[in-house]
């Protein structure tokens, strides 16, 4: 499932920073991304026992995460448990941005967001599709680590796309894009650790 997720977005990616247009890439990145959230979570609700089948962690993350749900305690809630975790996929996504073009980084990224989008389908049907539910089943945070991550792709990944087509690399250009990507980060780990007790508690009621 992976690769058919960064199927169609590589290309562009590729195509895009190839022939210079790196500002251009952020826009049909950052929709894909959304694509994914979307027409995942659909498909999960649609054909759950395919999805439990298909998506890699997607049935651990959901216990995981509904424990958290149910007791308020998990490393969702926990910033000494969830900031390594955050770290490290940021170290390896980086690493692999930058020695892949971002080819495998992407294959990294399709994997987390396709058992983020198991867990949502998870909660939306526990909840019976209750409106709330569906709104808070992708988690604010969640959704500004992945716009955070996607820019990342863009920028790291252009180094290795300019070495593979042959195009000078216009560091000085990427840079903002790079603080701005780390911004979303650090915004995604703060809304976490303030919003996450209130998000469980939430959760949590619309499920009972």
């Amino acid at each position: 499932m992976p690769l058919l997720n960064v199927a169609f977005s590589y290309p562009v990616l590729y195509r895009l920073v190839a022939d210079g247009k790196r500002n251009a890439a952020f826009a049909p990145m950052l929709f894909w991304a959304f694509c994914m959230g979307i027409v995942g979570v659909v498909a999960v609700l649609h054909f759950p026992e395919r999805g439990a089948n298909s998506i890699i962690y997607g049935r651990t993350y959901q216990a995981e995460m509904f424990q958290w749900i149910r007791t308020g305690i998990g490393t969702e809630s926990d910033p000494w448990r969830f900031l390594p975790q955050h770290l490290l996929h940021f170290a390896i996504f980086a690493v692999l941005s930058l020695l892949t073009a971002s080819i495998v980084s992407l294959l990294m990224g399709a994997v987390l967001m396709n058992y983020m989008n198991f867990y949502a389908a998870s909660v939306i049907q526990a909840s019976h599709n209750n409106p709330a539910a569906i709104l808070m089943a992708w988690h604010v945070w969640a959704i500004v680590r992945v716009a955070s991550f996607v820019m990342l792709g863009v920028i790291l990944g252009e180094p290795g796309i300019c070495r593979l087509s042959g195009r000078d690399y216009d560091y000085e250009g990427a840079r903002p894009y790079f603080w701005l990507a780390l911004t979303g980060l650090v915004v995604d780990i703060a809304l976490k650790t303030l919003l996450a007790p209130w998000w469980s508690d939430t959760l949590r009621k619309l499920i009972a």
